[in-house]
């Protein structure tokens, strides 16, 4: 769901019968019908839970309002650099509220530290009985609806130490 710009390739005929999605879109093919996103459940070894949502530049709409917090069932507060084109609002007429972050306060900087000093990219659960932590490279604006993106989605309670709400 991620259509890489792949400047060469080689794989073995053994590796492209095992993996037949990786070897198309090394060799540049891409996704050309519905559905244009794909969501995945991860498991690590030890049992850490991850959720991998990834879109196509097909998929059109707002990945936080429009599929990750009804996905999730659960009101997201959300990061993202607020300085490139159509910058998305707040969305509270949905099922589940997706809100911006403007400003954070981070005791070891001193002052609050506004998103537009920020680059990256996150969002948290506001209910604390479901806590997902995201982290990935999408801005919320117009502009990235027409990009391939994605975003990985962790449930562990040590990460969201670090995120208070």
């Amino acid at each position: 769901y991620n259509n890489p710009k792949v400047y060469s390739n080689f794989s073995a005929k053994v590796l492209q019968t095992l993996y037949p999605n990786l070897t198309m879109a090394s060799w540049g093919k891409e996704i050309r019908t519905a559905p244009f996103q794909h969501e995945v459940k991860l498991t690590t070894p030890s049992g850490t839970e991850f959720k991998s949502f990834a879109k196509t530049s097909k998929f059109n709409k707002d990945l936080y309002n429009d599929w990750v917090a009804d996905s999730l069932k659960v009101d997201l507060i959300v990061e993202t650099w607020p300085n490139g084109i159509g910058r998305l609002n707040s969305s509270c007429q949905t099922s589940y509220k997706v809100e911006n972050v403007d400003a954070m306060k981070i005791p070891q900087v001193g002052d609050d530290f506004t998103s537009k000093q920020d680059h990256s990219k996150w969002a948290i659960a506001f209910e604390k009985e479901k806590p997902w932590v995201c982290i990935g490279d999408i801005n919320r604006a117009v502009s990235i609806s027409s990009i391939d993106l994605y975003i990985i989605l962790v449930v562990t309670k040590l990460i969201l130490l670090f995120y208070k709400i």
